[in-house]
């Protein structure tokens, strides 16, 4: 009887490593660091290249362990798909599908796409640094711009020397458009969920247009407490809370993430992102949290301190600060309960050798082996 056990039992030791290699997912990426969630935003720079970059880009992403791409579909009033009826497609991407095809590699690979519209209510910048040129879009709808105390309508960014024109949150028809856009590539495209951007002001100057000015005083006079900071804040809330609406509607299934400013900007940008979750209006808040560690730790922790307890927080690293701080950073969201991180962005992260996976499968960069 003994001999018999010992016989059963190295013969289950045998064949349990094939039963296991059998059931996993061949094209799954390995198992890694215990985070729900290891996401690249996809820049259209690296898409614009052509199919073969992005095949290469998510081979390389498969073996590091990476699980989602944030694909970005929405740049500078255009769409980078063809046969858009809301908007046209970028130039850069003129008679090719690059969404087609990140979607086709991605899930080839294991590895799930949230689309990401980068640009969210900003619908375009030039580099004239003139507020004449404010694109296709608020062109052909000047009744959707946004204006600040002074009366401008673009915002200059000295850093990236470029002039930002945003659509007027307050604006019914330009909040409708851009439900519909995100609606829009959902019905198009086999996606597993979606990722907003720059759902909010550009800051708090702006809100002074004709429009804000008579709806403000609209509200004020059903509610005289009401100050123009919390209407901003109402108009953003709102916003999120009908975006949700329309897309859980369509989709039940797919997740609504949104790269939000850290708690240090919040408040300037009213965008208030700890409410939405609150009420259930967004599953992933990624707040975009770049600097130093010190700084990193201390906006994540307030993070994770404003939402309710439970929440996904995904935490967005910048992988330019080098490849040393950013490993530091993704120890530290693991310490501060963050559920996944997000790297910004995927041309930094290309740069590095930092792998998820363990370091018996990673691979050399260099010599394409183990």
């Amino acid at each position: 009887m003994v001999r018999l056990f010992a016989a059963l039992f190295l013969l289950l030791l045998s064949i349990s490593p094939a039963m296991a290699q059998d059931q996993a997912p061949p094209t799954s990426p390995p198992a890694t660091t215990g985070f729900e969630i290891r996401a690249v935003w996809l820049n259209r720079m690296l898409m614009k290249k052509g199919p073969d970059a992005i095949k290469q880009f998510m081979d390389d992403a498969s073996k590091r362990g990476i699980t989602h791409v944030f694909p970005n579909f929405w740049f500078h009033g255009c769409v980078i798909y063809p046969d858009s009826n809301l908007a046209p497609q970028h130039p850069d991407f003129g008679g090719w599908d690059p969404m087609k095809v990140v979607v086709e590699e991605a899930h080839a690979r294991g590895i799930k796409v949230w689309p990401w519209g980068e640009y969210g209510f900003f619908t375009h910048f030039n580099r004239t640094l003139k507020n004449e040129d404010c694109g296709w879009l608020l062109t052909h709808h000047p009744d959707w711009k946004i204006q600040d105390e002074e009366g401008n309508t673009g915002l200059l960014n000295e850093k990236m020397g470029v002039m930002h024109f945003s659509m007027n949150p307050a604006n019914p028809d330009a909040c409708d458009f851009l439900i519909k856009l995100h609606l829009d590539i959902a019905r198009r495209y086999d996606i597993d969920g979606i990722n907003t951007d720059r759902i909010r002001y550009m800051n708090e100057k702006w809100g002074h247009d004709p429009l804000s000015k008579r709806l403000f005083l609209l509200a004020s006079e059903q509610n005289a407490q009401l100050s123009f900071d919390d209407w901003r804040k109402g108009i953003i809330t709102d916003f999120q809370k009908k975006f949700a609406e329309q897309w859980r509607a369509e989709n039940p299934k797919r997740p609504i993430s949104a790269a939000v400013n850290p708690p240090s900007m919040y408040q300037s940008k009213f965008q208030y992102f700890d409410e939405w979750m609150k009420e259930g209006s967004l599953d992933y808040a990624v707040p975009m949290i770049y600097g130093n560690l010190n700084l990193f730790k201390s906006e994540l922790q307030k993070t994770m301190e404003m939402v309710p307890p439970g929440s996904r927080v995904v935490a967005g690293i910048d992988a330019g600060a080098g490849e040393t701080e950013f490993s530091k950073q993704v120890e530290a969201a693991k310490a501060l309960g963050a559920v996944g991180i997000c790297i910004w962005n995927d041309e930094a992260w290309q740069n590095m050798k930092y792998s998820f996976t363990p370091a018996s499968t990673a691979v050399d960069k260099k010599t394409g082996s183990r």
